[in-house]
């Protein structure tokens, strides 16, 4: 579906709480604080890939549409420095994504964000040449060592598969769920995950089909 301004300001709500006015700093990834800093101008670096027009495939309509509203609440509202490519192959893809990750303007921008609004299915993200990159391989290449410690924002506006989400049946029947909230501290890790401080949002649930209004 197309993409809402809305949906787009709640999976950022908890990281950009902090207003433009607040002076210019230097981000720190050791700030010993329970939220991300969110000081820096521009506040962040997002890169969009947007895939319309297709070798072989149908073409994308209203696409343009998504972007206008991802620079409307990245740019105008949170102060990102937003980079837009089109119509890129697999390729040109996977160069853009590299060169983006490993550019050092990073290290002075508190967020890191990635759209990419195309064609896909299980196996990843479409070219417009019909070749598919892992979804895997792109998470991977964000986490470049200029991104540590950094919130990474990725979205993937695209299926997941070829099935169809038709829903289920609401009923009155509530369950709950008790969580479990023992956790160990009897040591601390000497190395930290390979993958943190991600944010991964789909159009749709592995396996299906994302569909556009």
């Amino acid at each position: 579906q197309i993409i809402k301004q809305e949906v787009i300001k709640e999976c950022i709500k908890s990281i950009t709480t902090t207003p433009l006015q607040t002076p210019l700093r230097e981000p720190s990834i050791d700030c010993p604080i329970d939220r991300y800093p969110m000081k820096s101008r521009p506040r962040g670096n997002m890169l969009i890939i947007n895939n319309i027009d297709f070798d072989s495939l149908e073409k994308r309509e209203g696409s343009d549409i998504d972007v206008e509203n991802l620079q409307n609440v990245f740019c105008t509202q949170l102060g990102f420095n937003i980079e837009v490519k089109k119509n890129l192959d697999y390729n040109n893809m996977r160069s853009a994504i590299q060169s983006f990750a490993k550019d050092p303007k990073h290290l002075t921008a508190d967020m890191f964000a990635l759209c990419i609004l195309s064609h896909g299915n299980d196996r990843g993200i479409k070219g417009t040449c019909g070749v598919e990159l892992e979804r895997d391989k792109i998470i991977e290449w964000v986490n470049h060592s200029n991104l540590i410690g950094k919130p990474k924002l990725i979205i993937f506006q695209a299926c997941s598969g070829d099935s169809a989400d038709f829903g289920i049946t609401k009923t009155d029947t509530e369950t709950e769920t008790k969580i479990d909230t023992e956790t160990e501290t009897d040591c601390a890790p000497r190395y930290g995950p390979s993958l943190e401080d991600t944010l991964i949002v789909n159009a749709s649930n592995p396996g299906f089909k994302s569909y556009r209004d």
